[in-house]
């Protein structure tokens, strides 16, 4: 632990001896998070008749999408922003301005946010939240590995963006499936 400690001060440029008596103190977590929007229809067949969900009606969906882990000590991202955008954008232009029905058969806000996460492949992934309304959505968290500790997550750390050694930009992979049935 204490070389855990004084290799994670030194990367930091913190003098060891001040951080070895706290070792949480440089062993953190951090929660990063992008917000999107995009609207859609839909209905929901499997509801009572006279339900209000059971006809044709629109969303204002916004989604969250959140990375847990630890900052690279060179770039000081968990996860370059830009890594979460293509990987939502892509499910989200399947999205937007579309019925649905037309790729879930019950499309309830939790079972578009299981189809959302299931396909994001965000390394790191911490939670996903879909709000249908203002009022109301769901939240899927992902589960710890021990309880009360959070996994060490840096995925793919020693590969560089595209945009150039320079930038101290890690990339992160993420997959791609499309989002019908």
């Amino acid at each position: 632990m204490l070389s855990t400690v004084n290799a994670t001060a030194a990367s930091l440029n913190i003098e060891p001896s001040a951080c070895a008596h706290r070792p949480h103190v440089i062993e953190t977590h951090t929660e990063v998070f992008r917000s999107f929007t995009f609207e859609a229809a839909d209905f929901l067949p499997n509801v009572a008749d006279g339900h209000k969900g059971g006809e044709l009606h629109c969303h204002s969906f916004k989604l969250i999408v959140a990375v847990r882990g630890i900052a690279d000590p060179h770039s000081g991202f968990v996860v370059d922003f830009a890594t979460i955008d293509v990987a939502v954008r892509q499910l989200i232009d399947q999205l937007d301005r579309n019925l649905l029905n037309d790729v879930l058969k019950n499309p309830t806000c939790e079972n578009l946010a299981h189809r959302l996460w299931n396909r994001l492949g965000i390394s790191g992934l911490s939670y996903l939240e879909l709000w249908d309304s203002p009022t109301s959505g769901c939240r899927i968290i992902a589960a710890q590995s021990q309880p009360g500790r959070l996994p060490h997550i840096r995925p793919h750390a020693h590969r560089r963006s595209q945009s150039g050694p320079t930038t101290g930009r890690v990339a992160v992979g993420y997959r791609h499936a499309p989002m019908t049935d």
